[in-house]
C-alpha cells in the first residue's frame, strides 16, 4: 500500500505526533508512507478562476502541482488537522480550496477522477483538538467527507483525540498514540470490517 499523509498543522505539534505514531504503525504493517508538510509549501488557495473547469486542471503553478501528481497515484490518503474553531486549520483549508480542480475534472467534465489510480482509494482522518466537544469534530470530519468523495477516495476511519492543549500533550497520551499506532497498522491491512469512519 502507498500511503500520503496530508499534514495541515502550522507547528510540530499534536496532530503531528499523532501522524507520526500512525505512520509509524502503518509502516510496520508494511504500508510505503510519505508524508507532506503544508506549511513548507509554496501555494495558494484557489482563484476561483473556473479555469479548471474546462481543463481538468489548476492554472496556478506552485507546490501543490507536485501533490496533485501524488494524490493521483496512491492507494490511501491521510488527512490530518488540528481542529480550530470547529474546522480544519488554516494550511488544510487552502489545500481543501485547491481540490476544485478534482471537482471540474469529475462533475463538470466527466473525466476519471485519478486515472492513474489502480482503483478507489481509502481516506484517512486525524484530527486533534483541545476542546473535547464532538461537535468540534463533527465539523472537520464532514468536510473532509465531502473532499474525500471528491478526490476519489473512500472515507474509510477517523481518529480525534481531545483533550489535547499545549504542542506536545499528544506525546504525553500513551494511550492517545496507541491508537494511532494501532489505525496505521489496521489501514496498512486493509482491515476495512473492523475500521469505522
Amino acid at each position: 500500500m502507498k500511503l500520503v499523509g496530508i499534514l495541515g498543522s502550522a507547528r510540530k505539534g499534536n496532530s503531528m505526533a499523532l501522524f507520526e505514531a500512525f505512520a509509524e504503525g502503518a509502516e510496520a504493517a508494511g504500508a510505503d508512507v510519505e508524508s507532506v508538510w503544508l506549511k513548507t509549501l509554496d501555494f495558494t488557495p484557489c482563484r476561483a478562476c473556473e479555469s479548471c473547469f474546462k481543463t481538468g486542471v489548476c492554472i496556478v503553478k506552485d507546490d501543490l502541482q507536485n501533490i496533485v501528481e501524488l494524490i493521483d497515484s496512491i492507494d490511501a490518503l491521510a488527512l490530518t488537522t488540528p481542529v480550530q474553531f470547529g474546522g480544519p486549520s488554516a494550511y488544510m483549508s487552502m489545500f481543501f480550496s485547491r481540490c476544485q480542480q478534482y471537482f471540474g475534472r469529475k462533475y463538470v467534465l466527466k473525466l476519471p477522477d485519478r486515472p492513474h489510480a489502480k482503483s478507489k482509494g481509502a481516506g484517512i482522518l486525524i484530527a486533534a483538538s483541545a476542546a473535547d466537544n464532538p461537535d468540534y469534530f463533527t465539523c472537520v470530519k464532514r468536510i473532509s467527507r465531502y473532499v474525500f468523495n471528491t478526490l476519489d477516495f473512500t472515507p474509510r476511519a477517523s481518529l480525534w483525540v481531545p483533550g489535547l492543549e499545549e504542542p506536545g500533550d499528544a506525546k504525553k497520551n500513551p494511550e492517545a498514540l496507541e491508537r494511532a499506532r494501532e489505525l496505521g497498522e489496521l489501514v496498512a491491512q486493509e482491515r476495512w470490517d473492523v475500521l469505522r469512519w
